[in-house]
């Protein structure tokens, strides 16, 4: 099963959609690039950042050379790039260094990352770019002193709908104008994360309509969803946050997660920036046993946790400028067709060996990925289909 997001991927720059100025304004950086500065891409989610590097590295014959998320971001990890940044390549005429998702560094792990990238950008012998969500992140501003800022905005409804109705022609999918618009109005300018939603309604169906529409969900508008938050963070009354949570559109889990990424936004107070994550990695317990257990009346005590956090609060409230994005959220929508198809061979798993598809899981699935990734026969009993293989091999270890 190949991604939409992957096969309809533009092929230059100028084939993203809505994001003309940004194209053109690093198309123009790199251009007239000199040793010693960078370029910061920064925007929501899903708005094309790494893609636009990977596509302009692409038009200029440049070889890219990348850190991603999953890369570790202390000094000492980050210093192995300086030795990228100084050598040519044999098959390319340049190279591109990009640093993607520079602000998901936190911690004491964490610690000298951002020095260490304003470094490696100022003494490259070739073009950085970073990408961040937030860019007013204060671990940032090592970096920012020597980089150039061009921002990826949220794309245009009508620019997502027509780019969504071109695959729909492209699958010979029979899509409503409801069902598009409403991907597109849903998707908060998020390009990626329509398509991943139109492709997930339209497996194993030539006609989408409202009903399957409607399954996914509605997506949670961040400025109500901002406005729980801060109360939640700001309102010493445990009566009226707890109000304001069951009244909400978003579930409580997801309102935890935005707590878990936001608390350390409100304050400069160690104190209470301490006795907040306690207070949350309690609340996360009874989430727990409500996960485990299916026992709903744990919810209201995770709740009541969460209603009392501001209450902790001795010093002034900071609002803050940006409401960051769940990192967990991001992690799961980004592997959500990956799940998919693993989930779909546990199944087939689950149906030969007699066990259910957490025990085939947990105990076959990893000897068949080992298996695809050595290029080792499949089971034909199996019957997997060829972008199952793909994706066994792909993410086998």
């Amino acid at each position: 099963m190949k991604l939409w997001t992957e096969k309809y991927m533009p092929e230059t720059p100028d084939g993203m959609a809505g994001q003309r100025d940004a194209v053109d304004a690093a198309r123009k950086y790199l251009q007239s690039w000199r040793p010693g500065t960078g370029l910061i891409l920064y925007g929501p989610p899903g708005t094309g950042k790494t893609l636009l590097a990977g596509l302009l590295a692409r038009e200029r014959g440049d070889f890219l050379v990348s850190m991603d998320a999953s890369d570790s971001r202390n000094a000492r990890d980050i210093g192995g790039l300086s030795e990228a940044t100084k050598q040519k390549t044999l098959f390319h005429s340049g190279k591109i260094i990009l640093m993607d998702e520079a602000d998901s560094m936190s911690g004491r792990s964490d610690r000298g990352g951002a020095a260490s990238i304003a470094k490696i950008i100022e003494h490259s012998k070739f073009p950085v770019i970073i990408t961040v969500n937030d860019i007013d992140d204060p671990k940032l501003r090592p970096i920012k002193k020597v980089c150039k800022k061009v921002r990826m905005g949220k794309v245009e409804r009508t620019e997502i709908a027509a780019f969504l109705r071109k695959i729909a022609s492209e699958e010979g999918i029979n899509a409503g104008d409801d069902v598009i618009n409403g991907l597109a109005r849903w998707s908060d300018g998020d390009v990626r994360s329509a398509v991943l939603d139109f492709q997930m309604l339209s497996l194993g169906n030539s006609d989408v309509g409202e009903d399957g529409f409607m399954s996914i969900g509605f997506r949670e508008r961040r400025k109500g969803l901002e406005d729980v938050l801060v109360g939640i963070m700001r309102t010493q009354s445990i009566t009226a946050n707890r109000k304001s949570i069951r009244d909400a559109d978003a579930d409580p889990d997801d309102i935890f997660l935005w707590l878990e990424s936001n608390i350390m936004k409100t304050s400069s107070d160690p104190g209470f920036i301490a006795a907040a994550y306690d207070t949350l990695s309690r609340a996360d317990i009874y989430r727990g046993h409500v996960q485990k257990q299916q026992n709903w009346r744990f919810k209201a005590y995770m709740v009541d946790l969460m209603s009392g956090i501001a209450c902790l609060r001795k010093g002034d409230f900071i609002r803050p400028d940006r409401i960051r994005y769940p990192d967990r959220i991001m992690l799961l929508a980004r592997s959500r067709f990956r799940r998919l198809v693993m989930d779909s061979v546990s199944g087939k798993i689950a149906r030969h060996a007699h066990c259910s598809k957490h025990t085939a899981s947990l105990e076959y699935l990893p000897f068949l990925m080992l298996m695809a990734k050595k290029g080792t026969g499949m089971p034909e009993d199996l019957e997997l289909t060829p972008d199952e293989v793909d994706t066994l091999r792909k993410y086998g270890r």
